[in-house]
């Protein structure tokens, strides 16, 4: 008896995973298609495929096609994205979505890619690559903020929409900077790239004290320490690498 009840409890648990390798082996429609063409023509084929299939299918198709592209050449994601968005704008969150959950740490190259492509999804394509790897938000947000102007509010809301815990901070930074909106990186707490400007006030980076780990970003007079800040009315930078302030005028002052 003990060993009928042995034998029937093995029964039971094979059979879920015979049916999971059932379907983790499942055909592919697009990967014989995609295997015969070359390595720089895969982007182009995948845009066609998905720009050729019938508008309900469109979603499925998508992420068969990416499935298969990126099984087939892994480093390709961020091109098959990018042309697969340029091709189909609406279907560039689905593609880069699934891209990312192929390839994690491509992740701000990929969101990157598809915002590029089709600048008018921007929302949309960071909520869903948030969604798929929330933990590299900062840099998702911050490549594709860099990479589309203007685009600063519209980053920050859909990261903030995919990781609600952050929207506290968010909100408030957003109405701090009201007056001139910080890029997404800056506001999650990455300085902004030495050398360059970024907006006309100066933030102060750091862990906001409700405890999301976010940049809270206050308004600050300028300093001489990097990251530099623009002084109000110049469009030069203090650096106190060296022994003297260099100035938007040129002129050059020694230090105190």
């Amino acid at each position: 008896m003990k060993r009928i009840v042995i034998l029937a409890l093995s029964v039971a648990c094979v059979s879920p995973f015979s049916s999971f390798a059932k379907d983790a082996l499942k055909a592919n429609p697009f990967t014989q298609t995609l295997a015969a063409v070359s390595a720089p023509e895969l982007p182009a084929k995948s845009a066609d495929l998905v720009k050729h299939a019938a508008r309900p299918l469109q979603v499925a198709t998508t992420k068969d096609v990416v499935r298969a592209a990126v099984g087939l050449n892994p480093a390709a994601a961020p091109s098959i994205v990018a042309a697969i968005a340029r091709a189909v704008p609406q279907m560039a969150p689905v593609a880069a979505e699934t891209a990312v959950l192929m390839q994690p740490d491509l992740a701000s190259a990929i969101a990157r890619a598809a915002a590029v492509a089709a600048p008018d999804e921007v929302s949309k394509i960071v909520l869903a690559v948030c969604k798929a790897m929330p933990s590299d938000y900062r840099n998702i947000a911050s490549s594709v903020s860099r990479a589309v102007p203007g685009s600063n509010k519209e980053v920050l809301e859909a990261v903030a929409e995919a990781i609600p815990t952050l929207k506290p901070s968010i909100d408030s930074s957003l109405a701090v900077a009201e007056s001139g909106l910080p890029p997404a990186g800056m506001a999650l707490g990455q300085p902004p790239i030495t050398g360059t400007p970024s907006t006309s006030l100066g933030y102060v980076s750091g862990v906001h004290p409700m405890g999301f780990g976010f940049g809270s970003l206050m308004p600050r007079g300028p300093v001489g320490n990097p990251p530099y800040l623009p002084i109000s009315g110049n469009t030069g930078y203090l650096n106190s690498g060296d022994n003297n302030f260099q100035v938007s005028s040129g002129r050059t002052y020694a230090s105190p």
